[in-house]
């Protein structure tokens, strides 16, 4: 007589998933894929049991490498990694009680520049115990060095030429000075306002396109040779120099850009060949079409001194805030008029290039998108 038991209808009964059970669950993981956040999940032994592609992503750890590791390793192994090591009870009292205020942020070295803000959601159900979330804040955290450090800098700059307001008031409350010494007085503390003006000038222009970038511009379809004609018009000559010399092709020469914007780049640049070519010469402009190294169609401005030119060295520092070359270190003047430039090609999707010779002088290129490779 045999002895085998024959199975019951729930045993023999395949395995099947409700109707549109596996459609769901595609779309489930089509979702995690796209979360903006990275996330490791732990089970119930404490133990990591899965992450999502953002995860990789960011912290170049697939899951091979941490699945399985208990709390206490997957800290140290992040860790690590860190700029500094991590206290792991100071870790978790603040995942357990987070301070919206304060939030837990580490900072990488591996990969290079990561800043990741975490938090932390537990569950007494299912097999996810706990969920770690980690937010990407590297662009925050590094515009807002970039701010701090700016901000340290600029209140440096401001200093000098407020001591120099307040002691030469001083000098002229305190003493008894003749007619040619109160004169000589008031004209520094004239020329020290105006450099303290024209400096929170820039730094407030500055900031603001650090703050708002393209979403205050007025971006339009301008013809570039009228656009040049009206800054030409407002320039400042220095006494006893002539106009920039311009040439302009036959072609049409259309950008989409913010004028207002455009024309303040324009002209930094037109003032500081004027400055920097303080024995003469010719400023020369040059309007040309062009291709981009992706064959994107360009307008160029090309703008030419013959003055003091930069050293290589000194062109690799160009662009850094308040950086002055030592050439021009007796030129008025603080440091930020090529960033701004700068900063304002960039939010119009243009580019700078310079090419500089000691003693011979400067060409600068601003190049900006030609309006028909950009929407009307």
């Amino acid at each position: 007589m045999s002895t085998h038991q024959p199975r019951s209808r729930r045993e023999n009964k395949p395995s099947v998933m409700p109707p549109g059970a596996e459609a769901m669950a595609q779309v489930l993981a089509d979702v995690l894929a796209l979360a903006p956040e990275a996330w490791v999940a732990f089970d119930r032994r404490g133990c990591v049991n899965q992450v999502n592609a953002k995860w990789v992503s960011l912290t170049q750890l697939p899951i091979k490498q941490i699945q399985g590791l208990d709390e206490a390793q997957f800290w140290q192994l992040l860790s690590s990694r860190c700029a500094s090591p991590l206290d792991q009870a100071q870790l978790q009292r603040r995942l357990a009680e987070p301070d919206s205020h304060v939030p837990l942020v580490l900072d990488f070295v591996q990969p290079p520049g990561a800043v990741l803000q975490v938090t932390q959601t537990g569950s007494d159900n299912g097999t996810v115990a706990k969920l770690l979330c980690f937010r990407d804040v590297s662009q925050v955290v590094a515009r807002e060095r970039r701010l701090t450090a700016f901000l340290a800098k600029a209140a440096h700059e401001l200093r000098n030429p407020l001591a120099n307001i307040q002691g030469f008031a001083e000098v002229l409350l305190q003493t008894d000075n003749d007619e040619a010494s109160r004169r000589e007085f008031v004209g520094i503390i004239h020329q020290q306002s105006q450099q303290l003006t024209e400096l929170l000038n820039e730094v407030f222009t500055l900031a603001h396109i650090e703050a708002h970038g393209y979403t205050r511009l007025l971006p339009s379809v301008v013809p570039l040779p009228e656009l040049l004609q009206s800054v030409l018009d407002a320039l400042v000559l220095p006494e006893g120099r002539d106009k920039p010399r311009v040439t302009l092709p036959d072609a049409d020469l259309c950008v989409r850009v913010d004028a207002k914007r455009a024309s303040q780049a324009i002209l930094q640049v037109l003032s500081n060949a004027y400055k920097f070519s303080p024995a003469g010469g010719a400023v020369t402009v040059h309007l040309e079409p062009v291709k981009d190294a992706s064959a994107r169609s360009e307008v160029a401005i090309h703008i030419s001194d013959h003055g003091v030119g930069m050293s290589p060295e000194q062109l690799a520092h160009l662009g850094q805030r308040f950086y002055r070359a030592q050439v021009s270190s007796k030129l008025p003047g603080s440091g930020l008029g090529l960033c701004i430039v700068q900063e304002i090609l960039r939010v119009l999707d243009g580019r700078l290039e310079v090419q500089s010779t000691p003693g011979q002088g400067t060409r600068v290129s601003l190049y900006w998108p030609a309006a028909q490779d950009r929407s009307t």
